[in-house]
């Protein structure tokens, strides 16, 4: 029995000990905000019966509560029955404590320029201050002939004292910042050091990560093997490349820029990038219930309900494009989940473990262009050339940077807001050199009513454009008016204003014009308006 036992345990051991050792390469990765969900797949023949495999190449510092593993396309005839893994040798420090270190380490940074910036100003204030005594100093050296009383002389000397009691108070903060920025630096040190210790340790730990697998069949199966896990490290963000032509035509670049130093390198993947962030709290809160007394002690209990959408509503997309501008030539998928989107990339990409951002693209379209010159004189003393795009694909354009081109070359960037499926958005090509804008503003203030009940500040805006170029123009102005909703204060536009004008939203006080303009002329425009205000008002325009 005991030679039995014996052989059955030399058996098993000798199972685990001749594990086939797996490297499964990375297929797909889905990228969040914070993290990564990487998924690596291998075809497998698997034998009938159990088998053990060792799998290397895992990063050190996945996520071991997320590692999983599963089979696909095999009937459920082969399944995983476990998986286990750790971390040799044993000095391996978690992912929580490095990203804690790390902010760590950033809010004292943070804390060090601040302190840097306090010593910065109380310098210049002791400059001024010693400045300011040196200038007393020398006056009194000019006027000591001319000082008739012991009075005057008194007075001097109490403000040199001053300056020198406040020079000292200085003196004695800049010493305490100093020694507080010593300690803080020694401190940081110390942190970068013990940070960079964990990093050497965590690149020479090694992962060891077993799978049991059973195929429950006569006959071996092949089938592929998938192990997922969740690996802190990574981010994206949307990037946008814009080529306007002169044929009133453009092309626009869909993009995210990857950054990625999990240790492990992505070579020729899927890349997925999701709008969910899952670091934050995914449970609903809850909703109490409200009680209301009735006479007689009574109560009656009152619940909010969460709407849902209907399935109709979910399902619902924009409405496509009606205007006969190009579709889309490259574009890439995009699904809803759980509130967020994820966007798949038309491309395999890949993208090293390293710090520095990689750009892989989602979608590549074309659009018809309208353009518009714009000035905003108060703001800005120029004449911008807008440009009127179309997103022209199925899934919206995230608030991103926008980096531009025209036939010449690269002019300059900028950024987009949210732009929805089918939605329009303007990017601004920057100022012309053909129009010159002059501004002005004249203030008047004065009394109105019979009992003079109430102050008026009137204002006028005189702005001439002129157009230097051979074609004749037009050109959209744009200025404001101060807007309210208090009763006791009036804002009225005089008759004098020119003409044409129009609210850009009822209330907003955002007020444009249309200005046609022929080729080497000029145009002056005219707000004039004022804000009235009772007299007893702190108000001020």
């Amino acid at each position: 029995m005991n030679k039995i036992l014996t052989i059955y345990l030399v058996l098993f051991y000798l199972g685990d000990l001749f594990a086939d050792d797996l490297h499964i390469p990375v297929k797909e990765v889905l990228v969040y905000n914070d993290r990564a969900q990487v998924t690596r797949k291998i075809k497998i023949n698997f034998q009938t019966g159990e088998s053990i495999f060792k799998i290397i190449g895992l990063p050190v510092g996945l996520l071991d509560e997320n590692l999983r593993a599963y089979t696909e396309g095999s009937n459920n005839k082969v399944s995983v029955s476990s998986i286990s893994s750790y971390i040799e040798p044993h000095l391996y420090y978690s992912e929580e404590e490095v990203r804690v270190l790390s902010d760590d380490i950033d809010k004292k940074e943070t804390e060090k320029k601040k302190l840097q910036v306090k010593i910065q100003n109380y310098n210049q204030e002791k400059t001024i201050l010693t400045g300011f005594e040196n200038l007393t100093i020398e006056s009194i050296s000019k006027k000591v002939a001319y000082i008739k009383s012991e009075e005057e002389m008194k007075n001097w000397k109490e403000t040199i004292l001053s300056f020198r009691s406040k020079r000292l108070i200085i003196e004695r903060e800049l010493h305490q910042i100093d020694v507080q920025l010593k300690d803080l630096e020694q401190v940081l040190d110390i942190q970068k050091k013990k940070l960079d210790e964990i990093i050497s340790k965590v690149n020479k730990s090694k992962r060891i990560t077993e799978i049991k697998i059973v195929n429950v069949d006569k006959e071996p199966i092949q089938t592929e093997l998938n192990v997922s896990y969740i690996i802190l490290g990574s981010s994206w963000k949307p990037v946008y490349n814009v080529t306007i032509h002169s044929t009133k035509n453009a092309e626009i670049e869909y993009m995210a820029d990857i950054l990625q130093e999990t240790g492990e390198d992505w070579n020729n993947v899927k890349i997925s990038l999701s709008t969910a962030e899952p670091r934050k709290i995914q449970a609903r809160p809850k909703v109490r219930a409200v009680e209301i007394l009735k006479e007689g002690g009574a109560t009656q209990k009152e619940f909010f309900e969460y709407s849902k959408q209907s399935k109709e509503e979910e399902d619902r997309t924009e409405d496509k494009p009606t205007d006969g501008t190009t579709s889309t030539e490259i574009e890439g998928g995009v699904v809803k989940a759980a509130g967020s989107l994820i966007f798949h990339s038309p491309e395999t990409s890949s993208i090293p473990s390293e710090k520095k951002y990689h750009r892989i693209l989602i979608a590549k379209y074309q659009s018809g262009v309208k353009f518009e010159y714009v000035t905003i004189p108060k703001i800005k003393k120029a004449v911008y050339l807008m440009a009127k795009l179309k997103n022209n694909i199925r899934f919206p354009m995230l608030a991103g940077a926008l980096n531009i081109f025209r036939e010449s070359g690269y002019i300059g960037e900028s950024g987009i807001p949210y732009v929805p499926a089918y939605g329009e958005y303007d990017v601004s090509l920057g100022s012309q050199i053909d129009f010159r804008v002059f501004y002005r503003m004249e203030n008047n203030v004065y009394k109105s009513g019979i009992v003079s009940k109430q102050n008026v500040f009137e204002k006028t805006e005189h702005i001439s454009i002129e157009n230097f170029s051979k074609n004749d123009n037009s050109i959209t102005l744009i200025s404001n008016v101060p807007a309210t909703d208090i009763s006791d204060i009036e804002v009225e536009i005089d008759q004098k204003t020119t003409v044409g004008y129009t609210e850009k939203v009822k209330n907003s006080g955002i007020y444009k014009w249309k200005i046609p303009i022929k080729s080497y002329t000029k145009k002056r425009i005219f707000l004039k308006y004022r804000i009235k205000v009772p007299k007893d008002s702190p108000l001020r325009f």
